[in-house]
């Protein structure tokens, strides 16, 4: 069997010296601990070196304005923001749940310019929006439209609530768009309409107008045409319906839409 190393039993004897209370043996020059003080100060001239750099990174980018923020709770300045909870100004921030300023928003809750948002200056779709393609409301107004189809002799439909005013219609001849308040809501309803086949105007001006009023928005003949009712209720909403009513190889069609 070959002998055990000559350092093995040096440190062997060191350790159950050290473990009984004796003074060890001194270690092989071979195996001292102490570090060159070269690699000391080489390592030190380098760990300064890199704190200091990481310092200064770390201090800048308190301040730097960020080019683009892939995914952040918070974007304060960007010029590109995919997802970002908050987006103070930004150029494009494709999702975000805020977005303070930005030019192009695809995809916000809030938002100047917006794609799709709940609330937004300018927006192609939008639940409220000053400007917009598609939106339920338009400057603080809601936009409603309505198609009413209805077979020759058929029954009459619900009518058709828009706002405060709903709209009853038939189809047995001559076209018929019974206007009334709904519930208890009252005030005037003015109408300018027009025959589209004789050209002829037509109208009235209902100071009275209430959920029992039977105001027809049609001249009561069998011709298609056209009209605008503005309806000034007491409680200070004025609703706009711009409306219009043609035969169908079946029936009538009714269709336009309210504004209030």
């Amino acid at each position: 069997m070959r002998k055990p190393a000559h350092v093995t039993v040096v440190s062997a004897v060191a350790l159950i010296a050290a473990a009984a209370g004796g003074a060890a043996a001194a270690a092989p020059a071979a195996f001292s601990t102490a570090a060159p003080a070269a690699s000391i100060a080489k390592h030190t001239s380098k760990c300064n070196t890199t704190c200091q750099e990481t310092n200064l990174f770390n201090k800048l980018a308190k301040k730097a304005k960020v080019a683009y923020a892939a995914k952040a709770g918070t974007a304060a300045t960007a010029t590109t923001a995919t997802t970002a909870d908050t987006a103070k100004t930004a150029t494009t921030a494709n999702n975000a749940t805020t977005a303070g300023s930005a030019d192009i928003a695809n995809v916000a809750n809030v938002a100047n310019s917006a794609t799709n948002a709940t609330n937004a200056t300018n927006a192609t779709n939008a639940t409220n929006a000053t400007n917009a393609t598609n939106a339920t409301t338009v400057g603080g107004q809601t936009v409603e439209a309505f198609n009413i189809p209805i077979d020759t002799g058929a029954a009459t439909p619900t009518p058709t609530t828009l706002g405060e005013v709903s709209l009853g219609v038939s189809c047995n001849g001559n076209f018929q768009i019974g206007a009334r308040a709904v519930g208890s809501a009252t005030g005037t309803l003015n109408l300018e309409g027009v025959d589209a086949s004789s050209k002829t105007a037509f109208g009235f001006s209902d100071a009275s107008f209430s959920s029992s009023s039977a105001d027809n928005l049609a001249d009561g003949t069998s011709n298609p045409g056209a009209g605008t009712a503005d309806a000034l209720m007491t409680d200070g909403t004025i609703e706009t319906i711009d409306y219009a009513y043609a035969a169908t190889a079946t029936g009538c069609v009714y269709y336009g839409r309210a504004t209030y």
